[in-house]
């Protein structure tokens, strides 16, 4: 299994994302942040 956190600042880009991700079987988002910074 591939897991992933997605980073990225633009929300509708983050969700697409994390749409298409969800269909795939051997991967699973975390979560998601909308930068890098810590």
């Amino acid at each position: 299994m591939i897991r992933i956190l997605l980073a990225e600042d633009q929300a509708m880009v983050r969700g697409a994302l994390a749409a298409l991700l969800a269909l795939e079987s051997d991967i699973e988002v975390l979560g998601s942040a909308a930068d890098g910074e810590a």
